[in-house]
């Protein structure tokens, strides 16, 4: 999947507080790992509401999630992204497209979400990935 992909992950240097720049990918991974220990808070996650089913009384009541419709969906996912909290690369889940064995039970699986209100938990996590943007350089 990786050889497939158009876009690679290169670690590039950083600046330490001292302006000398980073020499190993381990050394960057350090510097970053301590600068969202400074940036970031713990949440308290003693208080955590809890999902209750609710009836949402949806206006579109005959939505469709056809295999047809999921096929055509799966066939135009981005390959070059990256996966999601499954850890299913979407260039698989486009390559598995091309028949009904993947989007039949997709699409099941979404039916039954809609007429249910209720998602699965993955649905419900994301990964959050920081973007390191380099700054430009005042004269």
């Amino acid at each position: 999947m990786r050889q497939m992909q158009s876009v690679k992950d290169n670690v590039i240097a950083l600046k330490k507080e001292n302006y000398e720049l980073t020499k190993t990918d381990q050394e960057t991974a350090d510097l970053l790992s301590s600068y969202f220990k400074e940036a970031f808070t713990v949440e308290d996650t003693t208080n955590i509401p809890t999902v209750i089913q609710r009836v949402f009384n949806w206006k579109d009541t005959h939505l469709n999630f056809s295999t047809e419709i999921v096929m055509k969906k799966l066939r135009h996912l981005e390959t070059d992204k990256s996966p999601g909290p499954d850890s299913i690369h979407p260039l698989l889940l486009k390559e598995c497209a091309a028949n009904a064995i993947l989007a039949k039970p997709l699409s099941l699986v979404f039916q039954h979400s809609y007429e249910t209100g209720i998602l699965p938990d993955k649905w419900r996590t994301a990964h959050i990935v920081p973007i390191h943007i380099q700054e430009r350089q005042q004269n």
